[in-house]
Parts: C-alpha cells; sequence; structure tokens
C-alpha cells in the first residue's frame, strides 16, 4: 500500500505545515544563482518559447539541445541541493531526493503500455486519462483520491494482485459528536469517512456565506473616500489581524494594502 499525501496548496502561508519554506529560505540567503550559457543557437531556440510545455516539446524534437540544457541547469540544481543539505530542523538533517531521469520516465510509460494499451502515455493528464475505461476501472478498484491524499492499495482478486494482508484506507479526518475534536485515528479508520469535514472545505464555505454581494460591496466602496474601507466608523487599516485569520481574502495584495501600514 502506497499512502501519498501534500500539504494544503494555495494560500500555504497560513497553514502551519508550509511553515518549512521559511527555514528553506534560510538556505538561499546571500546566494547567487546563475545557469551556464549555452551555445547562440540554443539560446535563441529557447528564447522562441513561452511556457515549460513549449520548452519541453522543443527538447524532444532536438535532443542537442536537451542535452545543452541539462549541462546548462546541473550546476544551479547541484548549489541549492547543496545548501538544502547543509540545514537541520529539530537536529534531524533535511533530505534532497534526486528527480527522475528520463531513463526512469521511458520505464514507468513502458509499464503503462503494457497494462493499459489505449492509454497514451503522451497525455498522462486526468482530463485524457479518465476517458479510458480500462484506466478507470483500474484506478476505481485500486486507489482512493481526495483532495490531500492519493492511496493505491491491492485489490482482493488473486487473478488481478498478489494476495496479501487487507491494510485500511487513511480515513479523512472526521469531527465527533462535540464537533470541536477529529476522532482519533484507531476509531476514524473503523469509520467509512468523506472529506465533508475538510478544513479547507469548510472555510470555503463560511466565506462563501460571510462575504457581502456584489453590490453590498459596490455600495459600501462608492460610500468611502479614497482607499480606506469604513466598517462601522472603523477605517479597515485599524483593522488587527492576528496572523490565523481565517479570512483568505485577507491576504490578497489589495486588501493587505488596505491593513499594512508601511513605515520608512
Amino acid at each position: 500500500m502506497l499512502i501519498h499525501a501534500r500539504c494544503a496548496p494555495g494560500h500555504s502561508w497560513t497553514n502551519p505545515a508550509e511553515r518549512v519554506m521559511s527555514v528553506l529560505n534560510l538556505a538561499l540567503q546571500n546566494c547567487s544563482l546563475e545557469r551556464v550559457r549555452m551555445s547562440e543557437e540554443a539560446e535563441k531556440e529557447f528564447q522562441k518559447c513561452d511556457s515549460m510545455a513549449q520548452l519541453r516539446e522543443m527538447a524532444a524534437k532536438k535532443s542537442e539541445v536537451k542535452t545543452q540544457w541539462q549541462e546548462s541547469i546541473e550546476p544551479v540544481q547541484s548549489t541549492i541541493r547543496n545548501r538544502f543539505l547543509r540545514l537541520k530542523l529539530k537536529d534531524e538533517r533535511f533530505q534532497a531526493v534526486d528527480p527522475m531521469t528520463y531513463e526512469d520516465i521511458d520505464v514507468i510509460k513502458r509499464h503503462l503500455r503494457d497494462l493499459f494499451p489505449t492509454l497514451d502515455t503522451d497525455k498522462l493528464q486526468k482530463v485524457h486519462t479518465s476517458k479510458v475505461p480500462e484506466y478507470a476501472d483500474w484506478m476505481s478498484r485500486h486507489c482512493r483520491q481526495s483532495h490531500y491524499i492519493f492511496q493505491i492499495k491491492k485489490c482482493e482478486d488473486a487473478d488481478c494482485c498478489i494476495p496479501g494482508e487487507d491494510m485500511p484506507w487513511l480515513p479523512d479526518p472526521m469531527l465527533d459528536e462535540t464537533g470541536d475534536h477529529y476522532y482519533k485515528y484507531d476509531v476514524a479508520k473503523t469509520m467509512e469517512t468523506s472529506e465533508a469535514y475538510r478544513p479547507s472545505l469548510k472555510l470555503n464555505k463560511q466565506t462563501k456565506q460571510t462575504r457581502p454581494s456584489v453590490s453590498k460591496r459596490q455600495t459600501m466602496n462608492d460610500s468611502t473616500h479614497g482607499d480606506e474601507l469604513q466598517t462601522e466608523g472603523t477605517p479597515q487599516h485599524d483593522i488587527q489581524n492576528p496572523g490565523n485569520s481565517q479570512d483568505k481574502s485577507l491576504y490578497t495584495t489589495q486588501n493587505a494594502r488596505a491593513i499594512v501600514t508601511c513605515v520608512e
């Protein structure tokens, strides 16, 4: 069984699990990065591309350019890797995982072609893979996916998987009867759970319910002077934000300008 989890995407600075980013930034202090310049021909080819997708497409057509790009970027990768490896968190050293090689990717694609003959391995985005019947069937029997967690384990069909211990899916967090605490893992793993109590899902619902309508916001803006939004006689820049506010809109650029007082 494999369980792959990610930290909360979007507005990550409000999520405690993401605050390790400030530790990673320590490694990049006083560090200047510059890739090695490629040949003039290769540089001209890369300047024509406006996205990573276009870069990959061009590199796939011209192997000599791909090789030059790898040689150009390798010193930068090595510098960042070595600086991250010098970090510690609670006396534990950081680890750095090597990126997948093109050979590794080719091996995975070969396995995919064996398992799912009609799957286009050059289009592995969900919008394409979900239309392949045998792939969708395999996913339904072996995988469980939620907003933050992707799980995969053996099925009970002996013709498909080698029999082994049947392990429970990692449960979604569920609030107990009090509504103030989440069930402990030992209890939650025996339940049929859902994402109904996912913190960010609850937050989005609360924000939609409490945020004024467009017409109301427009009326409020029309009745104010300058850039200060008056709320019951209090200028918005006087509103104190403790740093753990649940309203994500406070962190957008325009609202931050209204709240933060800049001094020299």
